[in-house]
């Protein structure tokens, strides 16, 4: 015949197995993950054959940007297919001090979408705020794109040959 106890045994043992396997878990020393910190935001609008570009790299631009982007009131997915549709488009993308980046697109005043995940309804008086911004804050110098002034009294090419 069996033991009674033997199962109450190996129960206790696997208890206290279970829990020394949790201390020494939390003992392991968790190494520091440094914070993803956005670097910059570009924005680049579009409507039909005209495109502007915009850059953000400022803490206080950023951070006000990035307010009005979480405040946009997601609602249901839409009934059509915004691909679909004509009219302007943003493209928001978010540069992270890690090297990865987050695009937002806005496809008219009612349709979001974050990466290539699927198109979302938005709330249009929420969006109008955001495009307002856009329009009325000033950016700033983006890194390595520099607009030089046309150059005068260089001669031309041909000009160089006797």
């Amino acid at each position: 015949m069996a033991n009674p106890c033997g199962g109450v045994v190996v129960k206790r043992w696997l208890i206290l197995l279970a829990a020394a396997l949790v201390l020494l878990g939390c003992a392991v020393k968790r190494q520091d993950v440094p914070p993803k910190l956005v670097q910059s935001i570009t924005v680049v609008a579009r409507h039909g054959d005209r495109v502007d570009r915009r850059f953000f790299n400022t803490d206080e631009k950023m951070q006000v940007l990035l307010h009005h982007i979480r405040a946009i009131g997601i609602r249901d997915t839409p009934d059509i297919d915004p691909e679909t549709l004509g009219g302007p488009v943003i493209e928001i993308t978010l540069s992270f001090s890690d090297g990865t980046f987050k695009a937002y697109t806005h496809k008219g005043d009612r349709y979001f979408r974050e990466d290539s995940g699927p198109w979302k309804q938005i709330a249009p008086e929420k969006v109008q705020g955001l495009y307002q911004l856009l329009m009325l804050m000033d950016a700033d110098p983006e890194p390595g794109l520099h607009v030089l002034p046309p150059l005068k009294g260089i001669p031309k090419f041909a000009d160089l040959r006797h």
